[in-house]
């Protein structure tokens, strides 16, 4: 039995699951999410730092039902993150494949400083709010019918081991070295959302630098035309990108360094595209802060990444504040940089 989390009811490994990852917004339901995808667990395609599937953000139930049926036909055992699903989960508990539930607890204080750190919300609202949705869980605990683990965030971030133990038996998964490696590694408190190991993606600022030797890259513009003599982009129609891959057979860098150029005198805040399976999600982004002048942003993955794509900022058939975008394999990074 685990120290620190509960089970009720009998785990059921003879039959494909659903896995329905519950609690409260903030609570730690990301981190169990993502532990749960580094042991192999489908949570859905194109998912965000968040891991949540957003076709379940729908309140309608129909439209629930039938996000329910697509994932049945594609995969045996699969599952979803979404802490509001808590609202319904009893209503529809007894047409999902084999539930098995989970629910994160986290402690309350913690929970509504994370939401104020993360959003608009007075404290005094989100303490309410994170009171209320663990009375909820407390009343839904009451209810399912279903094996639910019981986890506690709190424990689980300073006692890695014994979680991924007890949450790996839960689902009938045979936890193996390296998913235990990968799930160590992901479970960090300090670093906040991030994505798992099959699409980590990173983008972060380096500077006013110099770079060298270009990455031998296709450019494709989309939904933009640029100036031959000036270099100035002019966006021609939504979802416009600047869209960077190698081939068809080869993927990009696992790091390369995007310089771009900002013509404006204000910061424009755009996003950056990974794209692992050719299609781009706008669950999966970095926002990129760019300064007056030419700047340069170190890009990281896993080696997997097939494209990036720069959303160029402005107003559709208007200019572009931005322009002369490429991609390096070196650029002059300062030493305190390189030792961050």
């Amino acid at each position: 039995m685990s120290k620190h989390h509960f089970q009720i009811g009998e785990a059921n490994h003879a039959d494909p699951k659903t896995i329905v990852i519950l609690g409260v917004a903030r609570g730690g339901t990301s981190m169990v999410a993502g532990a749960a995808r580094e042991m192999g667990i489908d949570l859905g395609q194109h998912l965000g730092e968040n891991h949540e599937d957003r076709r379940f953000l729908s309140k309608d139930l129909k439209d629930v039902r039938e996000r329910i049926a697509v994932r049945n036909a594609e995969a045996e055992t699969w599952g979803w993150k979404m802490p509001h699903s808590l609202e319904y989960i009893e209503q529809i508990e007894g047409e999902l494949r084999n539930p098995h539930i989970v629910l994160v607890w986290r402690n309350t204080l913690a929970s509504a400083i994370s939401q104020v750190n993360r959003s608009d919300a007075d404290i005094h609202t989100a303490l309410r709010f994170s009171s209320n949705r663990l009375m909820e869980m407390v009343q839904k605990v009451k209810l399912l019918n279903s094996p639910t683990l019981l986890i506690n965030y709190d424990a689980a971030i300073k006692d890695k081991e014994e979680f991924l133990t007890t949450y790996a038996e839960f689902m009938g998964v045979e936890l193996t070295d390296d998913m235990r490696q990968r799930c160590l590694q992901f479970i960090d408190p300090s670093v906040g959302y991030q994505q798992v190991s099959s699409t980590f993606y990173q983008a972060d600022y380096v500077g006013q630098v110099a770079c060298s030797e270009p990455v031998k890259s296709h450019r494709v513009l989309r939904q933009v035309a640029e100036n031959e003599e000036t270099g100035q982009w002019t966006i021609e129609g939504k979802g416009p990108k600047i869209v960077f891959r190698v081939s068809k057979k080869h993927k990009l860098p696992e790091k390369f360094f995007l310089q771009v150029t900002n013509t404006h005198a204000e910061d424009q805040r755009c996003r950056l595209f990974f794209d692992f399976d050719w299609q781009f999600s706008p669950a999966m982004i970095k926002w990129l802060i760019i300064p007056h002048g030419t700047h340069v942003f170190e890009v990281t993955s896993n080696g997997q990444l097939i494209r990036a794509a720069l959303e160029p900022s402005g107003e559709p058939e208007g200019p572009s504040h931005l322009q002369d975008a490429a991609i390096f394999h070196k650029a002059d990074v300062p030493a305190e940089a390189e030792n961050a």
